[in-house]
């Protein structure tokens, strides 16, 4: 196989992985489903990695011999520590600054 089949056969694989988890979700009770809602959205995450990146051959080789990857990349990205929560503050901070410029604007 050529690097970018064994790529295509990754986001294949991937995309399944994912599909399977949709469909064991949505026979979930409502609770359950909200509980997993931020996972969901990374595992979606993950499979789109493919889209945008091309893994080497030899990564993509290891990868398809895994089984669950995207848990596995799941459960390693949970155990990293991320600018995600500061970086939303920064976000949330900087909102509110915009709409203080914009009231002194307006009564000025």
């Amino acid at each position: 196989m050529t690097a970018e089949e064994l790529s295509k056969a990754l986001y294949e694989k991937l995309m399944q992985e994912q599909e399977q988890y949709a469909e064991w979700l949505k026979t979930q009770p409502p609770d359950v489903i909200l509980k997993h809602a931020y996972e969901y959205a990374v595992r979606e995450d993950i499979v789109l990695l493919l889209e945008y990146n091309e893994p080497t051959e030899q990564e993509a080789r290891a990868l398809l011999q895994e089984h669950n990857v995207i848990e596995k990349v799941l459960q390693l990205w949970e155990e990293k520590e991320t600018s995600y929560m500061q970086e939303l503050w920064q976000t949330m901070e900087q909102y509110a600054e915009d709409q203080l410029r914009i009231e002194r604007k307006e009564a000025a």
